[in-house]
């Protein structure tokens, strides 16, 4: 009986006892134990928040240089807003900014407070992604103005 139990150990386990070599596709390999890691720590959260928050402010500011020099803007959305609300593009640019600020230091927030790891790994993932967006934004838009 006792080599069974031994052998339904070693069985159980995949590997020899002893045996110390990480596993494929182990802990050292995993991007979520990573993200999970980094999220722990409220001050990447405030980076990519801050970040996030200049991107925003950036892009606003690129896109009024831009309307005052000419160009047109080229978001639907809000395009579509200031025609259905009788608004200045200027007036509608700046309030869905201050609305995407308010996400954003929402899902900082959210994630700063929470003890789940899979929201902390949504929070640092969806942060990350919005920061990247607002960064192609904001070059494109300066690329825009200056070429």
């Amino acid at each position: 009986m006792r080599s069974t139990s031994l052998m339904a150990e070693r069985w159980g386990s995949g590997r020899a006892k002893g045996d110390t070599r990480p596993q494929e596709g182990g802990a050292g390999h995993s991007l979520s134990r990573g993200l999970a890691y980094l999220a722990q720590y409220p001050l990447a959260l405030s980076l990519l928040m801050l970040f996030n928050v200049i991107l925003n402010l950036t892009d606003f500011a690129t896109s009024v240089v831009a309307l005052q020099a000419g160009l047109t803007e080229g978001n639907t959305l809000i395009l579509g807003i200031s025609a259905a609300l009788g608004l200045n593009i200027l007036d509608v640019l700046a309030v869905m900014k201050i609305l995407f600020i308010a996400v954003v230091a929402s899902v900082a927030f959210i994630g700063a407070r929470s003890t789940n790891r899979g929201t902390k790994n949504l929070t640092l993932g969806f942060l990350l992604i919005s920061t990247l967006i607002f960064l192609a934004i904001s070059l494109s838009n300066i690329h825009s103005i200056f070429a």
